[in-house]
């Protein structure tokens, strides 16, 4: 009962951004309870908020490890990623985490932003039927996210020399948002 109090109060500490409380009773959890998967997310975060991104890394990296924390653990290194500026790592990290959760609502966002600033604009449109579908943004939203797709795709099937899928494609654009 002791373990479970030092993590819940650690998980306190952390929200109201309370390193050191945090910490102490990450440290306590982690002697009392002996579980790791139950205090590796308090002790990633406890290692954020003390500015320790290469200990939160390692915390949420060894969460991978382990089947019911590997999604909390993606998402950990998908933030740090995006943080980092390190948009490959983040991609690969969001791909992973829609292979566990598609239906996950920041996943299919993430995921459809991450393909649209690499310039998968063929996959980002995938992601972004998937994200309607699933009512993850509004299909205003997605209208919208659709012609911006569809007119980049033009783009490069111009710059490849097919004219006519260009053609097609800003057409079909055109016809979503002629003001566009």
């Amino acid at each position: 009962m002791r373990g479970y109090k030092a993590l819940t109060q650690g998980l306190v500490a952390v929200a109201a951004g309370d390193a050191g409380a945090a910490g102490r009773n990450a440290k306590r959890a982690n002697q009392l309870l002996n579980d790791p998967p139950l205090t590796m997310l308090l002790s990633a975060q406890v290692a954020q908020i003390e500015g320790d991104e290469a200990a939160a890394k390692k915390y949420f990296a060894a969460m991978l490890e382990q089947p019911e924390m590997e999604f909390l653990g993606l998402r950990g290194l998908l933030m740090q990623a995006t943080r980092e500026g390190d948009s490959t790592a983040a991609l690969d990290y969001a791909r992973r985490a829609y292979k566990l959760r598609p239906q996950t609502p920041w996943v299919l966002t993430t995921l459809f932003d991450l393909q649209v600033r690499a310039g998968q604009w063929d996959e980002a449109e995938g992601t972004l039927d998937e994200a309607i579908r699933r009512r993850a943004i509004s299909a205003d939203e997605g209208r919208r996210d659709r012609v911006v797709t569809l007119y980049e795709r033009s783009v490069i099937a111009e710059a490849a020399g097919d004219k006519a899928k260009a053609l097609q494609l800003a057409k079909k654009a055109h016809e979503q948002a002629p003001d566009f």
